[in-house]
């Protein structure tokens, strides 16, 4: 496993299937496991009981961590009953829900899976910036190990969708799932 420095935020950036959700659990999982620290799972685009479904095939018993308090999730997946607001999009709701989460559980780990869907709220590129600096300027205030998701594409020299966000991150991890031959191979690349 990787080692990431404690009270920092590392990007993992990704195209769709190269692990980065998957990644960022395992950060959590190993948290409790070996190290007996809580953490949060901040999700934009799966639902929980999906999460908590998909993982258990891996033996992550998250319902058990969360009923003893290791585990917890940020749920601000789209509610489709719930019409569309259009308008200015800040992180205004957004903090004080996962302070909440980290204070409740006494978190050591955070995961932000991913911001991509967080960030398709803002058309301009200083104002992405803006909001994910104010982001990680608040989880370091909090002095929690954060590993956040964003989306790439393969053939983008981008390091994610913005390619503003490894400017704010303390580390940049970049994932692929690249088909090489009639093979699918998934490399790691450490960028800083």
């Amino acid at each position: 496993m990787i080692s990431f420095r404690e009270g920092r935020a590392t990007l993992l950036s990704g195209s769709s299937g190269s692990g980065k959700s998957i990644l960022g659990a395992q950060f959590l999982v190993e948290g409790i496991r070996q190290f007996d620290q809580p953490g949060v799972f901040v999700t934009f685009e799966e639902p929980p009981d999906a999460i908590r479904d998909n993982f258990s095939s891996l033996g992550w018993a998250i319902d058990q961590w969360e009923g003893g308090g290791y585990w917890a999730f940020v749920d601000l997946t789209p509610d489709e009953d719930q019409p569309e607001v259009a308008g200015d999009f800040g992180l205004g709701a957004l903090l004080p829900r996962i302070e909440h989460a980290v204070n409740r559980t006494g978190a050591r780990r955070l995961v932000i899976d991913s911001l991509g869907t967080l960030y398709s709220q803002f058309n301009n590129r200083e104002v992405v910036r803006h909001a994910l600096g104010q982001l990680m300027a608040a989880v370091r205030r909090m002095g929690i190990t954060t590993l956040v998701t964003a989306e790439r594409t393969e053939e983008s020299d981008a390091v994610a969708r913005y390619d503003v966000e490894e400017f704010v991150a303390d580390s940049v991890i970049l994932l692929r799932n690249a088909l090489d031959g009639n093979k699918r191979r998934r490399t790691i690349e450490i960028l800083k």
